[in-house]
């Protein structure tokens, strides 16, 4: 269980209830995501799901496997910070158009990728991976599209 910083919001997502994150966020987002059967976590910056900008601090393990999808309304913004993956775009009928590779060690630092709105994607973890993910709010859970 986790302590008092955080509030339960569903399943492997947590939500920061303090101004300062706590000690060891890294491993206490790890321990989740190796509980969790999406093989992943999340702690929500952000205030609500009314927020104007959504951020959040995101542990997918090694073969984590997401949906493709698009976002309708807004684009996203994701900083890797310790990550080894590549991000996938693909076309309305899902041919793989693009891959991009995303590797902090290599690059001997953080990457940030943009993700437009309306463009489907996916992303592949090639080691257990850490990242913000920073989107215009509020949450809308209708506002993302699956194949």
């Amino acid at each position: 269980m986790l302590e008092d910083p955080f509030s339960k919001i569903i399943n492997d997502v947590y939500r920061l209830n303090n101004d300062l994150s706590p000690k060891n966020l890294d491993k206490k987002l790890e321990e989740i995501a190796r509980r969790s059967p999406r093989k992943q976590s999340r702690i929500c910056f952000h205030k609500d799901d009314l927020s104007k900008i959504q951020i959040m601090y995101i542990c997918h393990l090694k073969n984590c496997e997401v949906k493709i999808h698009k976002h309708k309304h807004y684009p996203e913004w994701i900083f890797f910070l310790n990550a080894k993956a590549q991000v996938i775009y693909f076309d309305q009928k899902s041919v793989e158009k693009k891959r991009i590779t995303i590797d902090t060690k290599e690059n001997e630092g953080f990457v940030m990728h943009f993700i437009p709105k309306n463009v489907f994607h996916t992303l592949k973890f090639e080691e257990d991976s850490f990242f913000l993910e920073i989107k215009q709010g509020p949450f809308d859970k209708n506002s993302t599209t699956y194949f």
